[in-house]
């Protein structure tokens, strides 16, 4: 299996592993993560900012490319800001074409 399918495979792996609930990060699980200080900071960042798809100021969301950075999100700038119905519109996007999750959002966003 060469490299780009080993990652894609992994993506896969991740975020279905996001959607039952169970990612673990150093022992916390994805929920209590939203909750950190830390998130708050890259909440912070996304202040103000519109829809990347639909241009909407309602209800925005902070979409994660790919969640292997999760807690490292300032570095690496894993996050988009995406309405809450573009959001749930990628994700759904992801699943049904069964692809990863950044390769779905770059596909939607263009």
């Amino acid at each position: 299996m060469n490299k780009k399918r080993k990652l894609i495979k992994k993506e896969k792996t991740i975020f279905h592993t996001f959607i039952n609930r169970k990612i673990k990060l150093k022992g916390r699980n994805y929920k209590k993560y939203l909750k950190t200080d830390h998130w708050k900071e890259v909440k912070l960042k996304f202040r103000g900012r519109s829809c990347e798809k639909c241009g909407s100021k309602y209800k925005i969301n902070i979409h994660h490319l790919t969640y292997r950075n999760l807690g490292r999100d300032k570095e690496y700038n894993d996050c988009v800001p995406l309405c809450e119905y573009c959001h749930q519109e990628v994700h759904a996007y992801a699943s049904e074409t069964n692809i990863s999750l950044i390769i779905a959002t770059i596909d939607f966003l263009i």
